[in-house]
């Protein structure tokens, strides 16, 4: 989320004093309101135009736009561009109280009305994200006995913070310029101080190493802290356990295996229960270890992270994670007495659905499938709210391990299970529809009973709802005011504010931010909350939000670079959704690039079958980077006989790979197959790719709400019909 820069003129001391505001003395008494109000999201207002130039913070625009011109947007546009004496007093009542205030305070202060520019700025609300910057004009223009009492407020906030340099600068003692130095590398204000890292104590060092790795300034931080190692305590001081933290941190950054071993393991050791840092520590101890193939040692980490801090939220991912790594190292019984302890200790953990599912697949893996469908039918019975991914899984394979339940021959049937298999596909599809698991579902219930399978979750038709159900409270605050002027970051920064936003309120605020044209943002920060809170069960209001989550962006393209081959255009979509999240500039670390996020040299080989000389920058240009992109799902369909599950394996890990899965296994079932992948990333992909294509079939699809792949369900290479 972007955020407001807070400006400091930290000079030039004048004189005055603030009014105060006197209430009417016998105000009337206020209807009373409904809790919840309906409300359409922002749009554009009468001038569309400077709207948009608001929305996408172009206040060069906005102001060339308003030449000639006075009023609220231009005002607002040479104040951002801090040229506040070009801008005029205007109606401002358009504006929620505290931004009109620092508005009109900034303009009157620039035209050298003082007292007035005073009067206005100590108007702000302290809850306003405002409030620290006009509190910091208002002690630039103070004369310095009457600004130091604001000074002292503005630096009595924690460092690092918006605006604290300046202030402490503007103090000049020698503790505030120490400050300045420890925890604003690199600013006009340390630059200022001529301190040096010779005469600085090493908890001095410590932080400013700290704030270099916050600026990714990793050689910055270990050339700090690595002459300093000798003076640091081997004791849980606070001081001691950040330095060990941000050596460990800035050496795994930079691939320094051993040195960042030694400093996490260390921290480890004597910092887990720091209140602040602790669980970083843990958690990246562990993780490293667990990368460097030291699983028992990283089980150990995350086991003490876990002990060290019972009541955090990382300590239920201690005991999965733990319980991950005995199993990689061959220690079935430890991992699985772990997980069990996980939804034991800690039922409703974000993580105790994966805990119950790795518990039910190591007992189907062992051969033990009565213990796989118990694990899978507690799983199955939790919330779906708690994971989207993993109680569906539940669902799904309590039904296939009891009616397919040999590890050995999992197309063997057996005809008792026949029945709670039904029940357990029904349920999946019936309540988690949009889902991967409902696809798998689904094709296990076409098999055995087509009929009846394709009445369950009949598509809706009724119109999705443009109107969202919000709180009176935030109907009648700042936000929809912001909003409606296309003051995206203000509205933004009053968001960050709001506690326990209701689903649909924040489907109200990222469609408002989509409607003024902020979708890319909003749609990435919708679809990773989403991640943890997609909806229970379906429905209008589920189907409202889902609708602005999978939105139809670039879909006449990928039709168009479709065209012909042998997948749905949907499924190429909906792995453009996930690749990218529709950003046609999108660049992985790994050099993919573009929404179909292809690598250059797969882009050159591709682009020979297309005819096309295709470069690094070409797989930037939306329509050269579907076509390469869909060209390659095309050849990947061809080879693994129009498998959308192979093929999405294969456009995420490489065909060879999913070749080299074959071999090794046979032709499993799909389910199985997908199940088995070994890297988390492709397999977590294959799901989300497949789910996506499903969540746009059941909102926007033609015939069945549910795809069919039935023909999958017992062998991943599917013989092609006829």
């Amino acid at each position: 989320m972007r955020t407001m820069n807070v400006l400091l003129l930290l000079a030039g001391w004048a004189c005055t004093s603030p009014s105060e505001a006197t209430p009417p003395l016998d105000p009337p008494a206020p209807p009373p309101v409904p809790s919840e109000e309906p409300l359409e999201p922002a749009s554009a207002s009468h001038d569309a135009e400077l709207t948009a130039l608001a929305a996408t913070s172009d206040w060069e625009g906005l102001v060339q736009a308003t030449e000639g011109r006075s009023g609220l947007p231009r005002s607002w546009a040479l104040v951002q561009l801090d040229r506040p004496e070009e801008a005029m007093i205007v109606d401002f009542s358009e504006l929620p109280p505290s931004h009109a205030a620092w508005l009109e305070g900034r303009i009157k202060l620039a035209n050298s009305d003082t007292e007035a520019g005073l009067d206005a700025l100590a108007q702000v609300a302290a809850t306003s994200p405002l409030y620290r910057d006009a509190l910091a004009r208002r002690a630039a223009t103070l004369p310095r006995a009457e600004a130091e009492p604001l000074l002292r407020e503005l630096v009595a906030e924690p460092d690092p913070a918006p605006g604290n340099a300046p202030a402490l600068a503007a103090l000049g003692d020698p503790s505030s310029l120490w400050r300045i130095w420890a925890n604003y590398p690199g600013s006009p204000e340390d630059v200022a101080t001529g301190l040096s890292p010779a005469d600085a104590s090493w908890q001095d060092v410590t932080r400013r190493a700290y704030a270099l790795m916050g600026q990714s300034d990793w050689d910055g931080a270990i050339a700090l802290l690595e002459p300093r190692a000798a003076e640091v305590p081997a004791t849980s001081d606070p001081d001691a356990c950040r330095f060990r933290y941000t050596l460990g941190r800035a050496h795994y950054k930079k691939n320094n295996r051993d040195p960042a071993s030694a400093a996490l393991d260390r921290a480890a050791e004597l910092c887990l229960q720091d209140p602040d840092l602790g669980p970083q520590i843990g958690y990246l101890a562990a993780t490293h270890a667990g990368r460097r193939g030291r699983h028992q040692t990283s089980a150990r980490h995350w086991q003490a992270l876990t002990k060290a801090l019972p009541e955090h939220r990382f300590a239920d991912d201690g005991l999965v994670n733990a319980g991950a790594e005995l199993f990689e190292s061959g220690d079935v019984a430890g991992a699985r007495s772990l997980w069990n302890q996980a939804f034991e200790a800690y039922p409703d953990g974000d993580m105790v659905p994966e805990a119950l599912f790795r518990v039910a697949w190591s007992h189907y893996l062992a051969g033990e499938p009565d213990e796989a469908v118990q694990a899978a039918t507690k799983l199955g019975n939790m919330d779906p709210t708690l994971d989207r991914f993993h109680v569906p899984a539940g669902m799904y394979w309590a039904g296939r391990w009891s009616l397919y339940p040999d590890v050995d021959h999992p197309t063997r049937a057996d005809p008792a299970g026949r029945g709670t298999a039904l029940t357990w596909w029904t349920r999946c599809v019936e309540s988690q529809p949009w889902s991967y698991y409902a696809v798998l579902s689904q094709g296990r219930l076409l098999e055995l009973d087509p009929t009846s399978s394709r009445q369950l979750a009949p598509r809706e038709t009724t119109t999705i709802s443009d109107v969202w159900v919000l709180r009176r409270e935030l109907v009648e605050g700042p936000i929809p005011q912001l909003l409606a002027l296309g003051l995206v970051d203000e509205a933004e920064a009053e968001w960050a504010r709001l506690s326990d936003p209701t689903e649909q309120e924040i489907g109200w605020f990222y469609a408002s931010r989509i409607a003024l044209g902020d979708w890319l943002d909003a749609h990435r920060e919708l679809r990773g909350w989403l991640r943890t809170n997609m909806p229970s069960e379906p429905g209008p209001e589920a189907r409202q939000l889902l609708s602005l989550a999978y939105p139809d962006r670039w879909l006449t393209e990928v039709e168009a670079a479709s065209a012909g081959y042998r997948f749905p255009p949907r499924y190429f979509h909906g792995l453009v959704r996930v690749e990218s999240n529709f950003d046609d500039q999108a660049i992985s670390w790994a050099g993919a690039r573009g929404l179909s996020q292809v690598m250059p040299a797969t882009g050159r080989n591709v682009g020979i079958w297309l005819g096309l000389q295709v470069d690094k920058e070409d797989l930037l240009i939306p329509e050269t980077n579907l076509a390469v992109g869909a060209k390659y799902m095309d050849f990947l369909h061809g080879k693994f006989q129009d498998s959308p599950y192979l093929s999405a394996a294969g456009y995420n890990a490489g065909e060879n790979r999913v070749d080299q899965w074959l071999g090794e296994w046979g032709n499993l079932p799909t389910d199985e197959f997908v199940e088995r992948i070994p890297f988390d990333e492709t397999r977590g992909y294959v799901k989300r790719v497949v789910g996506t294509w499903q969540t746009y079939n059941y909102l926007r699809g033609v015939g069945p709400s549910v795809v069919e792949l039935d023909r999958y369900n017992h062998q991943a290479l599917a013989q092609p019909p006829g």
